[in-house]
């Protein structure tokens, strides 16, 4: 079981391909541990502003907090961390 042990997760250009968001979140915020991140990338062509901050809002739902990420060339960043 990885449930507070995990230190990094990378969700880079993925997240909008998963069905069910909230729940990948909180399988996410499960794992990590309590010093653990996240850091979270979507390509702008295929996210537009507000489903980037849907996805958000739902990691903020699942118990994490987003602060803003690296600049990444053509797409949305964020780093998330437990709250």
């Amino acid at each position: 079981d990885l449930a507070g042990r995990v230190g990094f997760v990378l969700a880079f250009a993925v997240v909008h391909e998963v069905p069910d968001v909230g729940r990948l979140f909180a399988e996410v915020r499960r794992a990590l541990a309590p010093d653990g991140s996240v850091l979270f990338v979507e390509p702008s062509g295929h996210v537009g502003e507000a489903a980037f901050a849907a996805e958000l809002e739902a990691a903020r739902r699942a118990g994490l907090v987003a602060r803003p990420g690296p600049r990444v060339w053509r797409s949305r960043s964020a780093v998330l961390e437990p709250a």
